[in-house]
């Protein structure tokens, strides 16, 4: 089943931040994102340990970290923030 993407305001803020500054971290992000979209339960995307989000999943690209939401009810995966891994977990 291919879910569709439902971006925050968060990830999409910072999504466009990076198109600005760095480039090549920008289109693996993009990439990473249609792989996401066509299996987001791989095993090479891990569950995230969080009180904050209990359900959420983290993906890696270089030194960054997707963390997104998967409903598999309603058939979307919710993009929630995108940043460097020191940040991310202190985030989360």
């Amino acid at each position: 089943m291919k879910y569709s993407k439902k971006p925050t305001k968060l990830f999409l803020k910072k999504l466009s931040k990076y198109s600005k500054t760095n480039k090549d971290i920008y289109y693996e992000i993009i990439e990473s994102l249609e792989i996401i979209t066509k299996n987001p339960f791989d095993s090479t995307n891990k569950q995230l340990k969080s009180k904050k989000c209990p359900k959420c999943k983290r993906y890696q690209v270089r030194n960054y970290r997707i963390v997104y939401y998967v409903n598999t009810k309603k058939g979307f995966i919710e993009f929630i923030d995108i940043d460097d891994r020191a940040s991310i977990y202190g985030k989360y």
